[in-house]
């Protein structure tokens, strides 16, 4: 029996391609019967039983390439415990009587009682198999703050509020940050080999320029000022221009952080004046849930990181301005990266 032309292309391109190298055995002694060879030819190629290719060729009749995997649940069962593994595994090597402070496999291997007597890669393809893979850390603070949840739920319902009422009410978040003339490092292309490419700093001093801005926490919508330093003279301008942004609006939530100048004298009774605009501070140390410090990020990566303005502070100035330009432009883009997404559907700051 003649097999069609492109289940023969189907197997030649599985033999040498199909990531499960059981399946590429068996993919050759399907295709060997394709080619004219007989079920006995093709298992002595393969160095298996002629009943074993019969049941390959008929299960890919019935079901192609996938149809050579192995069934969940079917092979021979690992001894190893997964769950006492992952324990071990996620925990500190100290709590287990070892002074080190990360796991290598070699100190699993002698630690978790499951894999004793194991090889160091049969370890490492236990760890593959329980879903674990050696990562690099991610710096992570637990807000020590007591009202954090009390906060959080202040916060969520504010959300809540302006994604009841859209353009009556408002909610933003508000932040500052600096950036300063020296270029922050970064990843850049270079010869292979020891040698780092050259990333060029200034002999000036490292003078920064300060930014305080707002984020419409459903539309992505951002306004910024752009000055040399952000005082309470400069963060009620930026006050201001918010109520213009929004005159319609009978209520404008502004989400920030507890920065001394945010509680001043001075801005309270400006807030007590203009009641349109009510405060809603995060914990402390909770700066994850400020959704406009992924604008500042995205400023970095696209500017401040390597960037060549280090000899001329006006240009770089001109520069950041036309960044915050161009992140006003595009609402839609800015507001996914910032991971509106997740507030426009009620996940994040949910219960």
């Amino acid at each position: 029996m003649a097999w069609p032309q492109q289940q023969v292309d189907e197997l030649a391109y599985a033999a040498h391609h199909h990531p499960t190298p059981g399946v590429r055995i068996k993919v050759l002694a399907v295709r060997a019967v394709a080619m004219g060879r007989t079920r006995t030819e093709a298992a002595e190629f393969c160095a298996t039983t002629r009943q074993s290719v019969a049941d390959w060729v008929k299960r890919y009749q019935a079901g192609g390439v996938e149809a050579l995997m192995i069934a969940p649940g079917r092979g021979r069962k690992s001894h190893i415990d997964e769950q006492q593994l992952v324990d071990y595994a996620l925990q500190s090597p100290r709590n287990f009587g070892i002074g080190r402070s990360r796991w290598r496999i070699k100190d699993l291997a002698q630690a978790v009682p499951t894999l004793e007597g194991m090889s160091l890669s049969g370890v490492w393809q236990a760890l593959k198999r329980c879903g674990l893979r050696y990562k690099r850390g991610q710096p992570w603070c637990l807000s020590p703050d007591p009202a954090y949840e009390k906060k959080r739920q202040v916060i969520a319902a504010a959300l809540e509020h302006a994604r009841r009422y859209p353009g009556t009410v408002v909610a933003v978040f508000q932040d500052e940050a600096s950036f300063y003339r020296q270029p922050s490092q970064a990843g850049l292309w270079g010869w292979v080999g020891r040698l780092q490419p050259h990333m060029k700093w200034s002999h000036r001093s490292n003078t920064l320029v300060r930014a305080a801005a707002w984020l419409d926490a459903l539309t992505g919508c951002i306004g910024v000022l752009q000055t040399k330093k952000i005082d309470v003279k400069h963060l009620l301008r930026s006050y201001r221009e918010l109520l213009e942004a929004y005159p319609d609006a009978l209520m404008i939530y502004v989400i920030q952080d507890n920065w001394p100048v945010h509680l001043h004298k001075t801005v309270l009774e400006f807030l007590a004046e203009h009641p349109r605009l009510q405060l809603c501070l995060l914990p402390t140390y909770a700066p994850r849930l400020n959704s406009i410090e992924k604008l500042w990020r995205w400023t970095r990566q696209k500017l401040c990181h390597a960037h060549p303005f280090c000899d001329d502070f006006n240009e770089y100035k001109a520069q950041l301005a036309e960044c915050f330009v161009e992140a006003q432009h595009q609402p839609a883009e800015i507001g996914h990266y910032c991971g509106l997404d997740s507030l426009a559907s009620g996940k994040l700051f949910s219960a």
